[in-house]
């Protein structure tokens, strides 16, 4: 599970009149990742498509032309037809009836823009009572028509002599050309915004009710088009379909030769296979006469990534294909990242409601979505709901923002719960409570980086015991730090009674006594800096001088930058609590007067609490993944693998 698919390099000689065979069986197969022939020479060469290679391109292309003139893919379930017969007949038949009607649909669309702008143009002159003629030929006036919102106040003073006509929203100025500028500087003081006359003469009223009527005209035309093409997708959808991904096949294998390496009578195919799966290969290709197979000996790194993993951790590999794929020789992080994603998503909410929520519509989303990107970031965020739920019954003991049982002090008296707001008992005391316990949620946070680091750093050591021994030994120095640096912070937190001092008891109470005492940093004799913590640091320290440079020192400060980084898992969590009490305050307080302001109250509680809902997943989700991809993974891998895609399938898949 930790390590991807071991990998077998083969390779695939046979003369050249069996290619097309031997592409039929590999395609069958599925099995067989190829590695693409680049380096040419005298004796080989990168092979040509297929001759027939030409014709099923011209095909797809049609099919393809076809399957976006019909909108195939608005189908959501089109039957399945089987392809018998002449596909380039029935290609070229079903073209000529949908490219006739694809023809006129853009024909007629086109005399529909047109007859929207004529429409758009004369609309404002149909407001006005003058003839299209009557707005040009002037010597002696200039003329304004435009766009305002009111009738146009002040001309009397710039220009006495003017004829001036209003309509709803245009208007028409008529005054002489020695006063045009004056005119002109009054009207777009006033928001006059001018427009150009189309070059017709008549009634504009009468031109634009035949445009309307041309436009309806062409819009049922347009339907009737419309119509006669559904008809023709719901008819032909399904061939379409199949036709275009039995193309699309057809093509793949045809220009399969590019990837090969020919010569003037044979060929070569290179490729990884997994090793279990090499006797398969073997014996189905044991019928195709000349075709010999063979491992050789490849170098590992360049072997593609085929992760291996059970079916509930399978989905979280989108997660680590999106950071980067892991290369051959690199331990797979996938099984860490599904326990850690979810327990740090329902640590955040920690709410017996919303987890329930998320885990109900998680499972009913799960059952009708496809296999796919979404429907893991699906899968993932439920069961995060799930340990949300957890969290909130056995360690927060609340729901929707309220705790089980209200924690009424001197200092609160009034506090809310489900007991006391609500009349419900639920016999389920919290461990924690988000707001009142904020230092125990912190180091509750602490010990999960310690966790989470010190994994990452026994990965890195494993991934690099094998490449360099060295850095392999500095991972190890690089977990000594961590260790010391949580003693460290377990010590100083060991001053706060209660559950401070009971962690630091309870784990670390093998460590040798004595410590070093530093009043400026809150080390009092009581519980002073152990110097077992020191030691570890110390001789991290000097390992990775040794092992990495002198230089390599300074980066503990960012480790220990590391290590607070997930206080933001309390953070986040503490934030969520106070935004749901503040609305739960806000909604008792509306809903207090009774009768109609009970309806109130419940509709603020529902849009309070869906603002909760989502805003509080969308931030708890990002958080619990940044801390996988910046502070987790960054500590031991560096990705750059390729993916396993074996030919036939187009794409990474399982075997």
């Amino acid at each position: 599970m930790l390590r991807p698919e071991p990998m077998s390099r083969v390779l695939l000689v046979g003369p050249r009149e069996e290619l097309d065979e031997a592409i039929e069986a590999l395609y069958g197969l599925k099995l067989v990742h190829v590695v693409d022939y680049r380096e040419e020479d005298e004796t080989l060469k990168m092979g040509k498509p297929l001759p027939k290679a030409a014709e099923i391109s011209e095909n797809l292309i049609k099919m393809r032309s076809i399957s976006t003139i019909l909108q195939s893919q608005k189908v959501k379930s089109p039957p399945t037809m089987d392809i018998v017969g002449n596909l380039r007949e029935k290609i070229a038949a079903l073209e000529i009836n949908i490219t006739e009607e694809d023809l006129n649909r853009k024909k007629t669309d086109a005399l529909l823009s047109d007859l929207d702008r004529q429409i758009e143009d004369l609309s404002p002159f149909a407001e006005l009572p003058l003839s299209l003629d009557i707005y040009r030929g002037y010597e002696s006036l200039a003329v304004f028509v435009g766009r305002i919102s009111h009738h146009i106040e002040g001309i009397d003073e710039v220009s006495p002599e003017r004829e001036v006509f209003h309509g709803e929203h245009t208007a028409a100025v008529f005054v002489p050309k020695e006063k045009a500028e004056a005119v002109r500087d009054l009207l777009l003081k006033q928001g006059f915004s001018s427009l150009s006359v189309p070059d017709a003469a008549g009634d504009p009223k009468a031109k634009l009710d035949g445009l309307l009527a041309e436009r309806d005209k062409r819009r049922r035309r347009m339907a009737e088009i419309d119509e006669r093409l559904a008809k023709l997708r719901e008819r032909y959808a399904g061939f379409v379909i199949a036709a275009e991904k039995q193309l699309g096949v057809e093509i793949e294998k045809a220009e399969a030769p590019l990837r090969f390496a020919t010569s003037e009578h044979s060929f070569v195919i290179d490729g990884w296979i997994p090793s279990a799966k090499f006797d398969d290969l073997h014996a189905r290709l044991g019928g195709l006469g000349s075709i010999f197979l063979s491992k050789v000996e490849g170098k590992d790194d360049e072997a593609p990534t085929l992760l291996r993993n059970s079916r509930p951790v399978r989905p979280f590999e989108s997660f680590i294909h999106l950071f980067s794929t892991p290369s051959y020789k690199e331990l797979d992080p996938t099984i860490v990242l599904s326990l850690v994603f979810p327990i740090f998503f329902g640590f955040m909410i920690g709410d017996a409601g919303y987890g329930a929520v998320w885990l109900v519509l998680g499972i009913i989303a799960l059952k009708k979505l496809d296999k796919g990107g979404f429907r893991d970031l699906v899968f993932a965020v439920t069961l995060g709901g799930f340990f949300s739920l957890i969290f909130g019954l056995f360690l927060y003991g609340e729901a929707f923002g309220m705790p089980f049982i209200a924690h009424v002090t001197a200092d609160n008296p009034h506090a809310m719960g489900w007991d006391t707001s609500m009349g419900i008992h639920i016999p389920i005391a919290s461990v924690f409570h988000k707001l009142e316990n904020p230092v125990e949620l912190i180091l509750l946070s602490i010990i999960a980086a310690f966790i989470h680091l010190g994994i990452g750093f026994l990965f890195g050591f494993v991934n690099e015991w094998r490449r360099n021994k060295k850095h392999g030994i500095a991972k190890l120095s690089w977990l000594l730090i961590l260790t010391g640096l949580f003693m460290v912070i377990m010590a100083r937190a060991a001053r706060w009674p209660g559950f401070g001092r009971e962690l630091y008891t309870t784990l670390f109470g093998w460590v040798p006594g004595g410590g070093l005492t530093l009043d400026a940093l809150g080390f009092m004799g009581a519980n002073p800096m152990p110097f077992a913590a020191l030691a570890l640091i110390i001789g991290g320290i000097v390992i990775l001088i040794f092992t990495e440079s002198a230089l390599a020192p300074v980066e503990v400060v960012g480790l220990f930058a590391n290590m607070m980084s997930y206080s933001r898992l309390a953070g986040v969590a503490m934030a969520k609590a106070a935004t749901a009490e503040a609305f739960n305050t806000i909604v008792f307080t509306a809903a207090a007067p009774g009768g109609a302001y009970i309806a109130v109250g419940l509709v603020l509680a529902v849009v309070f609490h869906m603002i909760i809902f989502f805003l509080g997943a969308v931030s708890a989700g990002i958080q619990a993944i940044r801390l996988n991809y910046v502070e987790f993974f960054l500590k031991f891998f560096k990705g750059n693998g390729t993916m396993f895609r074996p030919f036939g399938t187009g794409k990474a898949t399982e075997v």
